[in-house]
């Protein structure tokens, strides 16, 4: 499970907010920028091996930071634009882009990780609200304020 950890704790995130929580859960954290995959090699040796898109837009940036022969995940829309894209860095550097709105068999494994206390994901949780201020929750969440928000229905 150790080796699992080390791989997962590192991500790409705007906001402040969210990074400040990135970090405390252990993650090598680093913002978006025109050279990110000069970043990774410069940390890492090399690009991603892996990159999962949870955020609509970030397609590109995902093909950009991966490894030749890597593969991207992507959870969220490619954002706009979309009809525009330029096929050829996907192609030409092999990878393999798989959509998912939930992945096939991976609740065993993140069971058996959030067990094994891999991550306190209590940390990730920054707002409780009310169902009457579910505006203000949206609006958190647009602005990168709120990671997880608890929507208390009785409340």
């Amino acid at each position: 499970m150790e080796k699992m950890r080390a791989a997962i704790l590192k991500s790409v995130e705007p906001f402040d907010s969210r990074i400040k929580v990135s970090e405390k859960l252990g993650f090598k954290v680093f913002k978006p920028c025109a050279d990110l995959k000069n970043k990774l090699v410069a940390e890492w040796g090399r690009r991603a091996n892996f990159c999962i898109c949870a955020a609509p837009g970030t397609l590109n940036d995902a093909v950009d930071a991966a490894e030749f022969c890597g593969k991207i995940l992507c959870f969220a829309g490619p954002g706009r634009n979309y009809e525009n894209w330029n096929l050829s860095p996907i192609q030409g550097k092999e990878l393999e882009i798989k959509g998912s709105f939930i992945i096939k068999d991976s609740m065993p494994r993140a069971v058996t990780m959030l067990e094994e206390g891999v991550l306190d994901l209590a940390l990730i949780i920054t707002h409780h609200i009310t169902l009457s201020e579910l505006d203000e929750g949206m609006r958190l969440m647009r602005t990168g304020e709120g990671m997880e928000i608890i929507i208390n229905i009785g409340a």
